[in-house]
């Protein structure tokens, strides 16, 4: 807390006469025009002025900084409306594959696969067989092979 200086103070009261500090007494322009000559008044208004001025710029940069908020805010609601529309598909597409699957195993379906990889190849095999035997012509092994 701020101690007051009544020295200052009273040395601008010390060479009025009794008149003149009843007048100032009955008179609060006079009352005040004594204290706004007080050095700490003074001080006070100076040190107020100076916040202004600084809390005014202040506001100011902030306000120079408001398009780019809005355009950052605009930003991010954008990129959340994409992040919500892709959860959606990753739902949409996780039903999607527990519907086709059926309750079948990741492991059932690698076994099943490699059996009819299997069995293609098996295929492949015979037709390429059977060509280079001679028990199938050119074109029968062209559409048997596709």
């Amino acid at each position: 807390m701020i101690q007051p200086d009544y020295p200052s103070a009273i040395g601008l009261l010390a060479h009025l006469n009794s008149d003149e500090l009843k007048e100032m007494l009955n008179d609060d322009t006079k009352f005040d025009s004594v204290l706004k000559d007080v050095k700490q008044v003074k001080d006070w208004e100076t040190e107020k002025e100076m916040i202004i001025a600084s809390n005014r710029s202040l506001a100011e940069f902030n306000l120079s900084k408001e398009p780019d908020l809005e355009e950052l805010k605009a930003e991010v609601q954008q990129k959340s409306e994409a992040g919500e529309q892709l959860c959606s598909r990753i739902q949409e597409l996780l039903g999607e594959y527990k519907s086709k699957s059926a309750g079948i195993s990741p492991d059932t379906t690698l076994a099943l696969l490699q059996t009819a990889a299997a069995e293609s190849e098996e295929q492949s095999e015979n037709v390429a067989q059977d060509f280079l035997t001679g028990k199938i012509d050119v074109d029968k092994f062209l559409e048997d092979f596709e």
